[in-house]
């Protein structure tokens, strides 16, 4: 849904073009190699190692040939890597913006859970105690994003799975595999 919101957006401000159903696509791009740029300290550290990681950023082969392709998929990845700099961060509300960051990467496409999922706890095993906090921030984020949809779904169709049952393959006259 939030991607849909997006498009939705683009399609207000551009009108309905092929740029436009890039654009949040490549918005995220951008993000992506903010998120890099701002963890590795460029342009203020000059170093060879933070400037190779923003030329990996910029032309990673995944960002370079999908992002003018429509899909939540991309969408999603700069929330993703967003979310992931700043839960990497040692700064405690940086993590809970990164929390937040990886609960939007999760409303955006679900399947991004999994990853999501590796990262969370792999900082509960490399951090220990340390990563409790964001690591449940992004839980409760989660959650309640999730509650918004159902409820926006339930006010609206009378079904507050209706999104899900969708996602899933599910029509009138055929249920899904719940």
């Amino acid at each position: 849904m939030l991607y849909v919101l997006a498009i939705r957006g683009a399609f207000l401000m551009f009108g309905p073009t092929e740029f436009a159903a890039c654009a949040p696509g490549l918005l995220a791009s951008l993000v992506i190699v903010a998120s890099v740029a701002w963890y590795v300290g460029w342009p203020a550290n000059r170093g060879w190692v933070p400037l190779a990681s923003v030329a990996l950023a910029v032309v990673l082969p995944y960002n370079v040939s999908f992002r003018t392709v429509p899909g939540a998929t991309f969408f999603a990845t700069g929330f993703l890597a967003a979310g992931s700099v700043a839960v990497l961060s040692e700064r405690s509300r940086t993590q809970l913006l990164g929390a937040a960051l990886l609960a939007l990467g999760f409303a955006a496409h679900e399947a991004s859970f999994y990853y999501i999922a590796l990262l969370c706890l792999s900082q509960l095993v490399i951090r220990g105690r340390a990563a409790w906090r964001p690591v449940l921030a992004c839980v409760a984020f989660s959650g309640l994003l999730v509650a918004i949809e159902s409820a926006s779904y339930a006010a609206l169709t009378g079904d507050p799975w209706l999104r899900f049952r969708i996602a899933m393959g599910e029509s009138q006259n055929q249920h899904g595999l719940y």
